[in-house]
């Protein structure tokens, strides 16, 4: 199966010895949200961390931009997962409006990984790209509905404890 992340930045990424990652950030489309099985998000949600990791197999890097396509790439991945979603101000319209984000992370054991994603961030910088990543759909444990998603939401406003 195949999902594509839209309006995507790449963040930071790190390689170890002992495991490679790539932080990714991008807007939350419904698209998204029905493949990941995400109820709506309530307007008041200022934070939330749904539950999900996919499988995944490979992801295909492509910048937004017509003429910097040619810096495209394929990553060898194993998993996406560490979902975050993340309510911010838009620029300019401070108390005016929001938007939500997406992050992710990405763990990759492609030998060039760590090279391609520099070589990226170098040319493109924070330039948005899509992302999509061809993944392995999970079946679903007897006894737990797919529609039973919860979402650990911060309130705006909240009462602390």
């Amino acid at each position: 199966m195949r999902l594509t992340f839209t309006a995507v930045t790449l963040l930071g990424f790190c390689k170890t010895q002992t495991r490679s990652k790539a932080d990714f950030s991008s807007s939350l489309s419904p698209n998204v949200m029905k493949a990941m099985g995400w109820s709506d998000i309530p307007e008041w949600l200022t934070g939330a961390q749904p539950e999900g990791d996919l499988s995944a197999t490979l992801l295909e890097v492509v910048p937004k931009e017509a003429e910097l396509r040619k810096h495209a790439f394929d990553l060898t991945v194993s998993r996406l997962h560490k979902f975050e979603i993340v309510r911010l101000e838009l620029e300019g319209k401070q108390g005016k409006g929001h938007r939500m984000e997406l992050r992710f992370t990405a763990q990759f054991n492609d030998p060039d990984g760590a090279r391609k994603l520099e070589s990226f961030m170098a040319t493109i910088g924070e330039g948005k790209c899509s992302v999509t990543v061809s993944y392995t759909k999970q079946e679903t444990l007897p006894g737990v509905d797919p529609q039973q998603t919860e979402l650990r939401a911060e309130a705006v406003g909240a009462a602390q404890d």
